[in-house]
């Protein structure tokens, strides 16, 4: 790496500085066939190396802004609302539907069936009750009344009748 001192310039502490055109931070190879034997293909008598892994954690130390964090939080809490907001609107859309279905099937049973309503406003159906249940108006009685016989025959008919004598005359 090269230091300030070594590019004449001022350079930050702590700092490297970028390579010249030309010159490179890997080793030289030296020609194509050795680069592909030597790393792609294993000796035939050695045992196959892993290779180290070229992955490893990006680790960045930047400071926590509490202001930031703070609105971070507040626009997440407002997301959280606004979904819930949707979610109930949603929810409240099902229960709207089902309620109206419910009207509608109400109202056609309606036209066909008799019904009432209670003091209430509630829907009373009105059902057809069996007349022989119902308790009697008038009780029968054990004892008959004999009628005085009426005469059918054309005589009576043609007969004049009477008037009624008094009681004292005779």
């Amino acid at each position: 790496p090269a230091t300030s001192e070594d590019l004449g310039g001022t350079m930050q502490p702590g700092r490297q500085a970028r390579p010249v055109l030309g010159e490179s931070r890997r080793p030289p190879m030296s020609s194509r066939s050795a680069r592909s034997s030597d790393s792609r293909r294993p000796a035939k008598g050695a045992k196959a190396e892993k290779p180290e892994p070229r992955s490893f954690p990006i680790i960045e130390d930047t400071p926590v802004d509490e202001a930031e964090e703070i609105l971070r939080e507040r626009k997440a809490q407002e997301e959280a609302r606004k979904r819930e907001r949707e979610r109930k609107a949603r929810e409240d859309e099902r229960l709207d539907e089902a309620n109206r279905l419910r009207v509608e099937a109400l109202h056609e049973e309606m036209a066909r069936r008799p019904h009432t309503f209670d003091a209430d406003g509630n829907i009373i159906w009105v059902q057809d009750f069996a007349v022989d249940k119902l308790p009697r108006v008038s009780e029968l009685v054990p004892f008959y009344v004999k009628r005085d016989l009426i005469r059918n025959d054309l005589q009576s008919l043609a007969e004049p009748r009477q008037p009624p004598q008094a009681a004292g005359t005779a």
